[in-house]
């Protein structure tokens, strides 16, 4: 990585191509040497881009010369009984060009204690669960692994909850910040991992995973792989236990986690070590294979 100090620019006149291009090579490059997997940035099972998280964000500003000034919107509101029943925040991160203090974009985000999983928590006990008032109380049916569930689930106190909404919503700020700032919306999805499970799979495009810890337990196993050749043998092994499941949805995800780990491998290669005309991109070893695989 160059130690070139890279600014982004703020004034009336376009940037030019190049500075576009070298903006997106900085971004790529800060992407696959500095930033780690599930740290700096992780692939939700059946999403096709990488979600960026708070410290990846952090990373790209860093490298760019961005400080974040956040300003902050708070409302509250009340029951009949004057309590407080949600407190909600909204935040604008400004930009700014360290050095210049240019403002060089912004991003927005919200976050409230009555999203579900701020407003409520399981029951420690049945007594506890039979002692709450009717209105702070509730039975959540759900989902897991094909089997039907119930939960007894009780109020959280909004209060307890202020200071933890407060910083997701700076951190949805912040990363769509990022984002909008660095143009990059093409290389990061949004903070999907934020969003409730429900939520989330409206968003991917290859649908529920049916069997998860199938799906996690080869996600781990391409994660882990240290060289090109023995993420080959992962793939190679995990396609035909995909296969003997039938798991499509699973294994969408584990195709997606091979082929973010390839592309790492890909972009340390040395330009004098490749093969000519080989495809850079790791993934498309495998598309032929795929529909072979599949019939």
């Amino acid at each position: 990585m160059s130690n070139d100090i890279v600014e982004v620019r703020s004034h009336s006149a376009p940037i030019s191509v190049q500075d576009t291009l070298q903006t997106a090579r900085t971004i790529q490059t800060v992407m696959h040497s500095v930033m780690k997997q599930d740290v700096h940035y992780g692939v939700i099972p059946g999403c096709k881009q990488p979600s960026l998280y708070k410290a990846g964000s952090e990373a790209l500003l860093s490298t760019f010369r961005i400080a974040v000034e956040p300003i902050v919107e708070e409302f509250i509101s009340r029951d009949e009984r004057n309590r407080i029943r949600e407190i909600r925040y909204r935040v604008k991160c400004v930009g700014r060009h360290i050095g210049t203090g240019n403002e060089v974009g912004y991003g927005v985000g919200e976050c409230s204690t009555g999203e579900d999983k701020y407003a409520w928590r399981r029951a420690v006990c049945q007594e506890e669960f039979d002692a709450a008032d009717e209105a702070d109380r509730r039975v959540k049916w759900s989902k897991w692994q094909n089997k039907v569930q119930q939960t007894q689930q009780i109020r959280v106190s909004p209060a307890d909850m202020a200071n933890t909404v407060l910083k997701m919503a700076k951190k949805r700020a912040q990363i769509d910040l990022t984002l909008t700032a660095l143009g990059c919306s093409d290389i990061f999805a949004q903070d999907l991992e934020d969003l409730d499970e429900t939520i989330r799979e409206q968003f991917a495009d290859a649908g529920p995973v049916t069997d998860s810890a199938l799906a996690q337990k080869w996600i781990e196993k391409a994660n882990d792989s240290t060289t090109a050749e023995a993420l080959k043998l992962v793939w190679t092994e995990g396609v035909k236990v995909f296969k003997a499941s039938k798991d499509m949805p699973a294994y969408n995800a584990f195709k997606a986690s091979v082929e973010a780990k390839g592309k790492s491998f890909t972009a340390a290669q040395e330009p004098t070590a490749r093969e000519p005309g080989k495809d850079d991109d790791f993934s498309d070893e495998f598309a032929a294979t795929l529909e072979k695989e599949r019939q």
